[in-house]
């Protein structure tokens, strides 16, 4: 008989497949007392317990059941009893329970001696009904299965301790083998004593040979080991996985496992060899990586610096999956080099970077430090076009998933030419029949573009289409073999989501190397982790499937091939106590832009206005201070706003289970930590509002881990306090004294902080006083550490020019001209929540108002400017809001929120150098008015 498959049994089962075979043959049971005669307890099959041929004369005589046996008061009403039974059922089988059983008798078994010293029994399957097998508790059973129908024998071995314990060599045998191998010599004499005929007979029909005569195949695929046992060598059966499912002689483990589980010296303890590939050899890289021109590699990058040594690591462990892999190191560690550094060695020709939308401008800088060069695409829209001549394609999650259309229909000739050119299956309508707008889903884009009266709206729908359709991800699976690099890749752990099918269709293209990087594999459970490795591979794909099942140990195994991640801890010693970094804030608040925008002209006016009268530049900028603080408030408020902020800080919260952000204003604090507790994250603030025993009170609760979010303001809650249970600090505005921030920082970098601290500064992007601020800021904590020779610890603040002198030098020239920037900003989201004790500028109703003098209440000067409130409450913004719009609607005019595309701006600017008008409003009115009177 030849061998098909096998499969393990537990005892249970095995009990449980016995009493099904009894139960299919009437008999009783009969239990007597040690060294008696006398009768105790009779018992039946399950499947008759409520027959009355049985259970009448029992309940007749008070018999009462005790979980085993029925049980009598007296010897001679359990004789009465099995009397009556008897006489109910003639002929009935009787076992008695104490006498020597001979079931076994004429059943021939196998004995087999392995070179391990283990002994294995080899047994025909089933066995009769009414003959059970009581094997030892440590004992495998493994049911074979031959090719033919009902071809079937059980194995029973002990492999209690037989390969995973320890081993001495020289003479193949086990330190524990002798208790597993007594038990079993003593299984199979119990065997014989009940009948059983020892033979090769049994084993030689199965194909059983010589044990230990056939060797393991080994199989190296990268970081896959594949083990091929032979089925009809005994001890081949040692090494079976604990699984119910058909075994096919194959065992599936990891270079990791194979060194772990000392697989090499558990083969030869069982007295086996082995043959094929060496899982101890290292894994190859590919021909085409080369590090000899990775920038950082062997000498500095452009940005000054060497990539660590894990981080090369990480670079080659790319390399040797073949360029699909997941880079899983803890948040801070520095993912985005590695993936970069591994790009350049395989000299990628193009790279697309699919990430958050607060990441953009990280890659932006990361990749000119650490890259080779090359053009960088930045994605605006997902009508975008790729553009071919550049190497690297940076694209959010946002722009790359189609999303799902919604169109206004106006009325019934645009609903009947949107009915010619779709079917019901691309489009549903809903609202009532007759009454207009009514809204359309689109499902799948049609093809055709409906006939509308309106070319405005005909090009709507293009745009639209072109959206639902997926046409930018259309081109970058279009671009063929690329390298993908998935950054925050957990964000596509749901099998489901739309994006996690972006990233599978571009991923499953031929060809296409792919780089995942997540601080945060596994969020909830495996099948996270399941979702990312079936991006990577097909195998994964189809093993980590729904319909195929896995268990923990399947994702296990791929993570040890596919996944490296190193945390903090690790790499400690290479990594410096800190690291700073740069994050681009793009969605800003309109209206505190509007404010900020304002005070800004004004303090150009009046820096222009001090020199026109002679005064000395120094005396002119420190006129303009107040201006200037002015517009930092409204800027850090409109960082707040735009909503950017709080899912930074969120993702920081997700990753390392807390965070401390610090604040300079009281508005940006308050609206923040409304904003966290919304999402469900416990929040507090210490600032200069805060009482001492307040302060103590929310400094312990969050080094306790009751609250998630620590926000201090950054000089009160920048000194005097310990906040080391998180080693992550969120910089959302940034102070005029580096020694301020390098002291904030110290909150969570200090004594009984065992991890690298990781800096994150919030910069508005194109915003030129907080670009001024970094860039001084930076400058000067770098300048000072090398003259301390201290590094940025305990740094004082420098003699000379001070920051905030050097800031307003970047703002304001020495030739009188002051710099006038563009302010790009998102629709506004939210309202700012003043602060309770504090004085915030707001922008007012009357739009003719001034900014006005510090420390002045209400100043009006020249149209176009706000009113701005210092001693005196600010209306709310609905108030001030709706007055403004009143006041408006009263001379006849309407406010609109107007949006101008790239060359829209430029063709502005044009005019206002033209007409010499200083406000964008203004020359848009004015430009309004002239195209009105040539029409």
């Amino acid at each position: 008989m030849k061998i098909k498959n096998a499969t393990k049994l537990s005892i249970s089962s095995l009990a449980w497949a016995y009493h099904q075979r009894s139960d299919s043959i009437r008999h009783l049971i009969v239990r007597r007392a040690p060294g008696a005669d006398e009768i105790i307890g009779l018992r039946w099959p399950t499947s008759l317990a409520f027959d009355n041929r049985f259970r009448g004369p029992v309940k007749a005589r008070k018999g009462t059941w005790n979980g085993e046996v029925w049980k009598f008061s007296t010897p001679e009403l359990a004789r009465d009893a099995l009397d009556a039974i008897r006489v109910n059922v003639p002929g009935l089988p009787e076992i008695d329970d104490r006498a020597p059983r001979q079931d076994l008798e004429g059943i021939n078994i196998s004995v087999i001696p392995l070179k391990s010293g283990q002994t294995v029994c080899l047994l025909p399957w089933p066995l009769p009904p009414l003959v059970p097998l009581n094997p030892p508790s440590s004992a495998t059973l493994v049911r074979l299965t031959g090719t033919k129908k009902g071809e079937e024998a059980l194995l029973v071995l002990d492999t209690n301790t037989n390969t995973n314990t320890n081993t001495n060599t020289n003479t193949n045998t086990n330190t524990n083998t002798n208790t597993g191998d007594k038990a079993m010599t003593l299984f199979a004499r119990s065997l014989k004593e009940r009948g059983a005929i020892e033979s090769n007979d049994l084993a030689k029909s199965w194909g059983f040979g010589q044990p230990g005569a056939s060797p393991i195949t080994i199989n190296v695929n990268g970081w896959a080991v594949g083990l091929a046992c032979d089925l009809n060598d005994p001890a081949h059966y040692l090494f079976m996985p604990e699984t119910q499912v058909k075994w096919l002689g194959a065992i599936q483990i990891t270079r990791k496992t194979w060194k772990t589980k000392e697989w090499c010296t558990r083969i030869e303890a069982a007295g086996l060899t082995a043959h094929g590939d060496n899982p101890d050899d290292a894994v190859a890289l590919p021909a085409d990586f080369d590090t000899l021109h990775v920038p950082g590699w062997s000498a500095p990058a452009s940005n000054g610096y060497l990539l660590h040594e894990y981080q090369r690591e990480g670079a080659l462990f790319c390399g040797t999956r073949g360029m699909r892999a997941l880079i899983g190191d803890e948040m801070g560690i520095g993912k985005t080099a590695q993936a970069i550094a591994a790009a350049e060695a395989v000299s990628a020709p193009r790279i697309v970077v699919i990430c958050p939308a607060n990441a953009r401008y990280v890659w932006d800088r990361e990749i000119k430090g650490w890259g080779r060069g090359g053009e960088i695409q930045h994605i605006a829209s997902q009508l975008d076009t790729i553009n071919l001549g550049a190497r690297w394609h940076i694209i959010t999650y946002d722009q790359v998933t189609p999303k799902q259309a919604v169109w206004q229909i106006k009325d019934e000739d645009e609903l009947a030419a949107i009915k010619a050119v779709a079917t019901a299956k691309e489009i549903r309508v809903g609202g009532e029949k007759g009454k207009w707008p009514r809204k359309a889903t689109i499902i799948t884009a049609p093809t055709n573009t409906p006939a509308f009266a309106s070319e405005k709206r005909r090009m709507r729908w293009k745009r639209d289409m072109q959206r639902a359709d997926g046409a930018l991800l259309k081109q970058i699976v279009g671009l063929g073999p690329i390298l993908l690099i998935a950054d925050e890749a957990h964000r596509a752990k749901n099998r489901e989501a739309k994006r996690t099918q972006v990233i599978k269709r571009v991923t499953d293209n031929k060809g296409v190397q792919a780089l995942l990087l997540t601080g945060t594999p596994l969020r909830n459970n495996e099948h996270e982790a399941a979702v990312l490795l079936s991006l990577l591979d097909a195998d994964a794909k189809e093993d980590l499937s729904k319909e195929k099942g896995y268990s923990i140990q399947d994702v296990k195994d791929y993570l040890d091939y596919f996944m490296i991640r190193r945390t903090k801890k690790e790499v400690l010693p290479q990594l410096p106590p800190k690291t700073r970094q740069r994050i681009d804030i793009e969605d800003l608040d309109t209206d505190q832009m509007e404010i900020y925008g304002s005070c800004m002209e004004a303090a150009r006016d009046k820096y222009q206005a001090a020199l026109d009268r002679g005064q000395l530049e120094k005396a002119a900028k420190e006129g303009v201070r107040g201006y200037v603080e002015k517009a930092r408030t409204a800027l850090g408020a409109a960082k707040v706003l735009g909503g950017e902020v709080a899912r930074v800080v969120e993702e920081v919260v997700e990753n390392k289970g807390c965070c401390v952000v610090f604040c300079t204003h009281h508005g940006a604090s308050d609206e923040l930590a409304q904003q966290l507790r919304k999402a469900g994250l416990g929040a507090a603030i210490v600032d200069g509002r805060t009482p001492q025993d307040g302060r103590a009170r929310i400094v312990a609760e969050f080094q306790a881990g009751t609250i998630q979010v620590f926000i201090g303001g950054l000089n009160s809650a920048g000194e005097a306090i310990t906040l080391t249970r998180a080693d992550t600090a969120v910089f959302v505005e940034l102070d005029w004294v580096p020694a301020a921030m390098l002291q904030a920082e110290d909150r969570i970098h200090r004594v009984g902080q065992e991890s690298n601290c990781l800096i994150l500064h919030l910069i508005a992007r194109g915003v030129e006083l907080d670009e001024a601020m970094i860039e001084t800021i930076g400058s000067k904590i770098e300048r000072i550490g090398k003259v301390l020779d201290e590094g940025t610890e305990n740094i004082v603040e420098s003699e000379g020019e001070s920051v905030n002198a050097s800031i307003l030098a970047r703002l304001f020239d020495k030739n009188g001209q002051t710099k006038k920037e563009e302010i790009k900003v998102k629709a506004p989201s939210v309202v700012l929540t003043p602060a309770p004790a504090g004085r915030v500028i707001r922008r007012g109703g009357d739009t003719k108002n001034d900014a006005p003098e510090p420390g002045a209440s209400v100043r009006r000067s020249r149209p176009g400017r706000p009113k701005v409130y210092l001693d005196s409450p600010a209306p709310t913004p609905t108030e001030r809001s709706k007055r403004s719009i009143q006041q408006l609607a009263e001379k006849g005019g309407k406010r609109i929120m107007l949006r101008l595309t790239p060359d829209g701006m430029e063709a502005l600017r044009a005019i206002m150098a033209t007409s010499g008008t200083k406000g964008e409003t203004e020359a848009i009115n004015r430009a309004l008015i002239s195209l009105s009177k040539n029409i």
